[in-house]
C-alpha cells in the first residue's frame, strides 16, 4: 500500500516558492521521486525496525506485540514495502 499525497507534493512547491522568493532565491525547481517496492527494501525495514526498537518501547511508541506483527507482515509479504518519496528542490540566489 502507498498512499497518494499528491496533492501535498504539489502544494509544497506552491507554498515554499514564496518562501524561497522572500529569501532571495529564484529559478526554483523540483523534482519528486516516487519509488517502487524493491525486493531488498524488506529485508531493509525488517534490520531498521530490530535497530530501533527499544526505542520504540522505551518511549511507547509501540509495543513488544505490535513490533512482532509488523515485522510478522514484512516477512510474509502482506505490507508492500517501499522507501519514501524524495523531493529535490534546487535555486539560484539573486546575488550569485
Amino acid at each position: 500500500m502507498i498512499p497518494c499525497h499528491c496533492v501535498s507534493f504539489a502544494r509544497v512547491g506552491v507554498l515554499r516558492d514564496g518562501e524561497f522568493g522572500n529569501a532571495g532565491v529564484n529559478e526554483v525547481a523540483a523534482e519528486v521521486d516516487f519509488p517502487v517496492s524493491l525486493p531488498q527494501c524488506a529485508p531493509l525495514e525488517i534490520a531498521t525496525i530490530n535497530h530501533i526498537r527499544n526505542d520504540l518501547l522505551t518511549h511507547k511508541i509501540a509495543s513488544h506485540e505490535e513490533i512482532e506483527q509488523h515485522l510478522e507482515n514484512v516477512r510474509s509479504g502482506m505490507l508492500d514495502i517501499a522507501h519514501p518519496p524524495l523531493i529535490f528542490v534546487r535555486g539560484r540566489r539573486a546575488d550569485a
